[in-house]
């Protein structure tokens, strides 16, 4: 069940990602970023509380972010602690449309290209192409309408894995049912509610609930999964960025300890 989750977590994060590459939503408001920004850097660290201050031990890793001038993502860079790139992605846009995307793994290879299919000013179908060391090719095809995934159609050494999404309203508010079927054949299904603002507010997945919930500012504030409740602490910039995010978990009844700790930086464009 815990594979069949993490296909489903990670199929939902490429949908939200794919989704949020159109005009309705650049990438600037899909993470929530205030002002005219060229880019942020996100740097996790190691850290040890002591006597109620948190102290910075190490650097872990850093992503780095880039955008246009449109605000849509450009370049997604992600950095091991001693500067080298663990992998790249990289988008091509034409004019406000997201035409490609191509992701190269640490030694600068090509692992996947995405191709979009652009009609009346929508995203209708994505073709996926993953390379692998032996250069074997698999495909998977996205389907669209009005810019939401419909369906996934996934080739893999001769095997084949689909992924459904049924877009409902009901009194818990709007949301889609994701039924998904493993290359195994194994079946699973996801739902997943969100908000005004195209948040996700509930995911029910492999039996378990996940709840998330947001400050005024924006920004994830808490999380809840079976018996773990997580909650999350942003120093601001005066633009209103965060620009410092502790997350804290608790576990049942013990008390709550940092699960990360991450510092952003943030490169504004000087008008």
């Amino acid at each position: 069940m815990k594979n069949i989750f993490n296909t489903v977590f990670l199929l939902f994060v490429v949908i939200v990602t794919l989704t949020s590459c159109r005009n309705n939503k650049n990438g600037l408001e899909a993470n929530n970023i205030k002002g005219d920004v060229i880019s942020f850097t996100d740097s996790v660290w190691f850290v040890n509380e002591k006597f109620g201050e948190v102290h910075k031990e190490f650097l872990e890793n850093y992503t780095k972010v880039e955008f246009n001038e449109d605000g849509n993502i450009t370049n997604i860079t992600e950095y091991d602690d001693d500067g080298s790139i663990k992998n790249k992605t990289v988008r091509i846009w034409n004019g406000k449309d997201l035409a490609d995307e191509n992701y190269y793994n640490s030694d600068g290879n090509l692992e996947r290209k995405s191709s979009f299919s652009i009609g009346d000013g929508n995203i209708k179908s994505c073709i996926t192409t993953f390379y692998n060391e032996s250069n074997k090719v698999e495909k998977s095809s996205y389907f669209y309408t009005n810019d939401k995934v419909d369906s996934i159609i996934s080739l893999k050494d001769g095997k084949k894995m689909t992924l459904t999404n049924s877009f409902f309203e009901d009194e818990n508010g709007k949301g889609y049912k994701q039924v998904v079927i493993d290359y195994s054949g194994e079946k699973d299904t996801s739902i997943f509610y969100f908000d005004s603002k195209g948040r996700i507010t509930k995911m029910i997945t492999g039996g378990d609930t996940y709840t998330y919930i947001y400050n005024d500012n924006g920004d994830l504030e808490k999380s809840t999964y079976s018996h773990f409740k997580n909650n999350y602490k942003y120093k601001y910039d005066s633009k209103g960025n965060w620009i410092e995010r502790i997350e804290y978990e608790k576990w049942a009844n013990q008390k709550p300890t940092i699960k990360s700790y991450t510092t952003r930086t943030i490169e504004y464009r000087k008008n």
